[in-house]
């Protein structure tokens, strides 16, 4: 009897090692939309003014959150929604497409004001550079968390309350 169930286990032990299916994750995929991860691409998309930056990725992820900061300080409405959350972050994501344009721009966060308000700054954000891997150009996909904390009301603003 022994035998007999050593040998199933065996048997099951093998048939189940054969239906693992080997993927190679060392090469980032393009996805079936054509986008690839902005941060494992070879040549992520970068803003114009951080071509010469010693870290483009990095430049750019700061400048992306910098011009949410400054825009989100313009305006009043935005940041009165934003001081009545509890969390003061937000998800945003959109897709930089080949041309380097902003398209299909999402963002989670508590308020709808502040959803709204974030959507349509990012889709005023500045071209940038094309993105390529392998050195093929592809649309490259960006989600960040963005620290909102240090969004305050700009002096220079024209925005009432």
């Amino acid at each position: 009897m022994k035998k007999f169930i050593i040998t199933i286990a065996c048997c099951f032990a093998i048939h189940i090692s054969f239906a693992q299916k080997s993927t190679n994750m060392s090469t980032p995929k393009v996805s079936p939309n054509g986008t690839m991860n902005f941060s494992v691409m070879d040549n992520a998309p970068t803003f114009k003014k951080c071509n010469s930056a010693d870290n483009p990725s990095y430049c750019t992820v700061s400048e992306i959150k910098s011009f949410l900061i400054q825009n989100i300080s313009k305006d009043a409405a935005a940041v009165a929604a934003l001081k009545s959350q509890k969390e003061k972050k937000a998800y945003i994501r959109f897709v930089i497409n080949k041309s380097g344009s902003v398209e299909n721009i999402g963002v989670r966060t508590e308020s709808p004001v502040l959803k709204s308000k974030l959507t349509k700054i990012l889709a005023q954000l500045p071209t940038f550079s094309s993105g390529s891997h392998n050195g093929t150009p592809v649309k490259a996909s960006f989600g960040e968390f963005i620290n909102l904390s240090d969004a305050t009301i700009d002096p220079t603003s024209k925005t009432k309350f």
